[in-house]
């Protein structure tokens, strides 16, 4: 796939249903709503399922939206690792193109659970880097407030690599580039 060097860069959100207590804007704890407002000015799109409309047909868009991302965020529970659809689907085809280097890969470990044990996983730098869990911090403003944080700075971190990434190819093969991580 070629894109021109100035676009998005685009995030896959991968979760389990039963974890949206993160992503509810109303929930003090929920961070996808924090990580979408600290990144808007890095010029990124994030995308989950729950952009999904009502007649859309859902495992062609799940997809190619993760055919898309420069950035998959897993974000690791023990929903995550029993879930039949994410081991089946989403996993595979994340893990396909992590392998070719077209997609980072960065999980986020929610909440205590077995994630080791998911060759996958154990083999990516999983977040926070104290590999203490985002359910852990929640409790404290100042922990909580802290882990957001790092978070983000981890994912700027990472934006700004793979723009440098584009930025590299650019002046290489011309305003074209192919994506490769």
């Amino acid at each position: 796939m070629t894109i021109q060097q100035d676009e998005p860069i685009r995030i896959f959100i991968c979760y389990a249903r039963l974890d949206n207590k993160w992503f509810d804007p109303d929930n003090d704890h929920s961070i996808i709503p924090h990580l979408t407002s600290s990144l808007r000015r890095e010029k990124v799109e994030i995308w989950y399922d729950q952009e999904l409309k009502a007649s859309e047909k859902f495992l062609p868009r799940i997809f190619e939206e993760i055919d898309h991302a420069d950035i998959a965020i897993l974000m690791v529970t023990q929903n995550f690792l029993n879930s039949e659809f994410i081991e089946q689907h989403e996993l595979p085809r994340i893990r396909a193109r992590a392998e070719k280097k077209l997609l980072a890969a960065t999980p986020i470990l929610v909440e205590p659970c077995d994630w080791h044990e998911e060759e996958f996983l154990s083999s990516l730098q999983i977040l926070p880097r104290t590999v203490k869990p985002l359910v852990d911090h929640v409790h404290i403003v100042s922990d909580w407030s802290h882990i957001k944080h790092d978070l983000t700075t981890e994912l700027k971190s990472l934006i700004r690599m793979i723009r440098q990434h584009r930025a590299d190819l650019s002046i290489n093969t011309g305003s074209e580039i192919k994506t490769d991580l």
